[in-house]
């Protein structure tokens, strides 16, 4: 009986992202029609978090040095997408700032920026750290964010993205290279990204 509501139900999600494979077997095949109904109503009722997803537009994952997924948002998909093409691997910098100002980052009070470390510019990658990683990471949160030693070499020393594009697999492969602490990643609007 539980296997039938878990299949129901995500064949019911699935049919919300609109992620059911266009060559599958017909999802209806899929749902069981006594726990539909009320399956269906749960889906109801998170579908303002499904209208926000797809706001966000494309998301991606990562994979970090850790028992870990990253769901890391692009502030401009395209751009990432275009420089991650033609640098698969490439080297990144990575700060943190203060999520406060980020209403959507409610579970993480830190968010997480990758940029490319030869073109800052270029992209910019946002995630929160899972809370038990952010809380093992951060310090002193009297003084500011003040991480301990070696944390971004250990935990996201490479962030490998996956991306799956039509009929084919695609990875990416970011490389955390350190900033020197009095370099700080020049931004066109006039204002530096500091590292950390």
């Amino acid at each position: 009986m539980k296997a039938k509501a878990q299949r129901t139900l995500l064949t019911l999600l699935r049919q919300q992202f609109e992620t059911w494979p266009e060559d599958a077997v017909s999802a209806d095949k899929w749902i069981d029609p006594e726990m539909a109904n009320q399956l269906r109503q749960r889906v109801d009722r998170i579908s303002p978090l499904i209208g926000r997803v797809r706001a966000f537009g494309e998301l991606f994952v990562g994979m970090a040095n850790g028992p870990f997924l990253l769901i890391m948002k692009a502030d401009e998909p395209a751009r990432f997408l275009e420089f991650a093409d033609e640098n698969p691997t490439h080297e990144v910098f990575i700060t943190f700032e203060s999520a406060a100002s980020q209403p959507d980052q409610r579970e993480s009070r830190y968010q997480t920026i990758v940029r490319p470390a030869l073109q800052p510019e270029a992209y910019r990658l946002t995630f929160g750290l899972p809370k038990i990683l952010e809380d093992q990471i951060l310090l002193d949160e009297n003084r500011g964010i003040r991480l301990a030693p070696g944390v971004k070499k250990r935990f996201l020393s490479e962030i490998t993205v996956y991306r799956r594009a039509g009929e084919r697999d695609v990875i990416y492969r970011l490389v955390y290279t350190p900033q020197r602490r009095h370099d700080p990643v020049p931004l066109s609007d006039g204002s530096a990204d500091q590292p950390i």
